[in-house]
Protein backbone atom coordinates (compact mmCIF):
# COMPACT_ATOMS: atom_id res chain seq x y z
CA UNK A 1 0.00 0.00 0.00
CA UNK A 2 1.45 3.32 -1.20
CA UNK A 3 1.36 6.26 1.73
CA UNK A 4 0.77 9.46 0.44
CA UNK A 5 2.04 12.75 1.65
CA UNK A 6 -0.01 15.84 2.60
CA UNK A 7 -0.17 19.27 0.39
CA UNK A 8 1.35 20.64 4.04
CA UNK A 9 3.92 18.15 4.08
CA UNK A 10 5.07 17.90 0.95
CA UNK A 11 5.48 22.15 0.99
CA UNK A 12 7.63 21.38 4.05
CA UNK A 13 9.85 18.66 2.03
CA UNK A 14 9.82 21.08 -0.95
CA UNK A 15 11.61 24.07 1.10
CA UNK A 16 13.96 21.12 2.71
CA UNK A 17 14.68 20.15 -0.65
CA UNK A 18 15.29 23.95 -2.02
CA UNK A 19 17.34 24.83 0.86
CA UNK A 20 19.48 21.86 0.33
CA UNK A 21 19.78 22.62 -3.54
CA UNK A 22 20.97 25.89 -2.64
CA UNK A 23 23.77 24.95 -0.36
CA UNK A 24 25.03 22.44 -2.86
CA UNK A 25 25.42 25.76 -5.05
CA UNK A 26 27.66 27.11 -1.87
CA UNK A 27 24.80 30.28 -1.23
CA UNK A 28 24.92 30.99 2.07
CA UNK A 29 21.91 30.57 4.43
CA UNK A 30 20.47 33.09 6.29
CA UNK A 31 16.76 32.29 7.36
CA UNK A 32 14.08 30.23 6.64
CA UNK A 33 10.08 30.87 7.23
CA UNK A 34 10.86 34.58 8.38
CA UNK A 35 7.22 35.76 9.72
CA UNK A 36 5.88 39.05 9.54
CA UNK A 37 1.98 40.24 10.20
CA UNK A 38 2.17 40.46 6.32
CA UNK A 39 3.19 36.89 5.22
CA UNK A 40 6.33 35.04 5.04
CA UNK A 41 9.62 34.22 3.35
CA UNK A 42 10.22 30.84 2.78
CA UNK A 43 14.31 31.07 2.59
CA UNK A 44 16.36 34.11 2.42
CA UNK A 45 20.19 33.10 1.10
CA UNK A 46 23.28 35.08 0.42
CA UNK A 47 24.42 34.28 -3.48
CA UNK A 48 27.94 36.30 -3.91
CA UNK A 49 26.44 40.00 -2.99
CA UNK A 50 23.44 39.75 -3.59
CA UNK A 51 20.42 39.30 -0.71
CA UNK A 52 18.09 36.45 -2.10
CA UNK A 53 14.59 36.24 -0.45
CA UNK A 54 13.04 32.86 -2.39
CA UNK A 55 9.35 31.93 -2.88
CA UNK A 56 9.16 28.01 -2.85
CA UNK A 57 6.61 26.18 -4.94
CA UNK A 58 6.24 22.61 -4.99
CA UNK A 59 4.05 20.70 -7.98
CA UNK A 60 2.59 17.44 -7.58
CA UNK A 61 1.25 15.23 -10.63
CA UNK A 62 -2.37 16.68 -9.61
CA UNK A 63 -1.51 20.35 -9.57
CA UNK A 64 -0.61 22.69 -12.55
CA UNK A 65 2.37 23.49 -13.74
CA UNK A 66 1.34 27.56 -13.35
CA UNK A 67 3.76 28.74 -10.64
CA UNK A 68 3.07 32.59 -11.43
CA UNK A 69 2.37 34.72 -7.88
CA UNK A 70 -0.43 37.22 -7.30
CA UNK A 71 0.05 40.90 -6.97
CA UNK A 72 -0.82 40.62 -3.25
CA UNK A 73 1.76 38.05 -2.81
CA UNK A 74 4.08 39.54 -4.49
CA UNK A 75 3.32 42.75 -2.25
CA UNK A 76 3.44 41.01 0.89
CA UNK A 77 6.49 39.26 0.32
CA UNK A 78 8.24 42.52 -0.53
CA UNK A 79 6.71 44.35 2.57
CA UNK A 80 7.85 41.37 4.47
CA UNK A 81 11.55 41.68 2.57
CA UNK A 82 11.57 45.14 3.85
CA UNK A 83 10.93 44.49 7.25
CA UNK A 84 13.30 41.55 7.32
CA UNK A 85 15.98 44.54 5.91
CA UNK A 86 14.92 46.76 8.91
CA UNK A 87 14.66 44.78 11.69
CA UNK A 88 18.16 43.25 10.45
CA UNK A 89 19.90 46.52 9.94
CA UNK A 90 21.76 44.74 6.61
CA UNK A 91 22.43 46.80 3.84
CA UNK A 92 23.13 45.09 0.71
CA UNK A 93 22.86 46.86 -2.85
CA UNK A 94 21.84 43.87 -4.40
CA UNK A 95 18.60 42.28 -3.81
CA UNK A 96 16.86 39.70 -5.65
CA UNK A 97 13.20 37.63 -5.61
CA UNK A 98 13.58 34.61 -6.81
CA UNK A 99 11.22 31.66 -6.72
CA UNK A 100 12.74 27.78 -6.59
CA UNK A 101 9.94 24.84 -8.00
CA UNK A 102 9.80 21.65 -5.98
CA UNK A 103 8.53 18.71 -8.98
CA UNK A 104 6.72 15.36 -7.18
CA UNK A 105 5.97 12.27 -8.48
CA UNK A 106 2.68 11.03 -6.59
CA UNK A 107 4.66 8.71 -4.34
CA UNK A 108 6.41 12.05 -3.16
CA UNK A 109 9.72 11.74 -4.76
CA UNK A 110 11.68 14.44 -5.91
CA UNK A 111 11.82 14.43 -9.82
CA UNK A 112 12.75 18.35 -10.43
CA UNK A 113 14.08 21.19 -8.98
CA UNK A 114 14.06 24.62 -10.90
CA UNK A 115 15.26 27.78 -10.44
CA UNK A 116 13.68 31.15 -11.37
CA UNK A 117 15.66 33.94 -10.58
CA UNK A 118 14.46 37.70 -10.37
CA UNK A 119 10.93 36.21 -10.82
CA UNK A 120 9.26 39.48 -9.55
Amino acid sequence: METYLSKKQLGQKAEIEAKQFLLEQNWQFITQNYFTKFGEIDLIFINNTTLVFIEVKMRTPKSDFDISINPKKVKNIRKTAEIFLEKENINFTEIRFDVIFVNYNKRGDVVEIGHRPNFF
